[in-house]
């Protein structure tokens, strides 16, 4: 196989991989642009709340390559049939984990912001930001599948 053939397979995988990463990046980009004329107490929201979120974000993540790995092989072995359950059991899988982590994020999101900020307008504007940004999970967790 040519470099070029080569080349041209390789960026046809990663050139999604690379867009799907940049959408987080693009989000607080956003979130930056406009919150930084709202002020600086929600400027700073945002970047705590938004950090608190990518770190979970992170454990579903992790599962989803995971699981893409299975399907990958699943495909590559021509067990075409083996992939839908797959994939259907990651999706309720991480269903499951966004309701696990909703529900520990709404008990405990505090306590761990509060040893983190140390300013309280920042923390309850932090946590308002938050009680918003959670319900994302649902929605995020699913979508890494794809």
């Amino acid at each position: 196989m040519r470099s070029s053939v080569k080349n041209k397979i390789i960026w046809t995988i990663a050139l999604p991989i690379i867009f799907g990463n940049l959408a987080q990046t693009l989000i607080a980009l956003t979130d930056t642009a406009f919150l930084g004329r709202v002020g600086e107490v929600e400027l700073g929201a945002a970047a705590m709340g938004g950090l608190f979120y990518i770190c979970i974000f992170t454990i579903a993540f992790g599962f989803s390559t995971g699981s893409q790995i299975v399907i990958a092989r699943r495909n590559g072995e021509g067990r075409y049939a083996d992939v839908g359950p797959v994939m259907i059991q990651g999706v309720f899988f991480l269903l499951v984990m966004a309701t696990m982590l909703f529900g520990f994020s709404k008990a405990f999101a505090q306590p761990i912001m509060g040893v983190m900020i140390s300013s309280d307008k920042i923390l309850d504007a932090t946590m308002e930001f938050l009680d918003w940004r959670i319900f994302g999970f649902f929605f995020s967790f699913v979508n890494v599948m794809f």
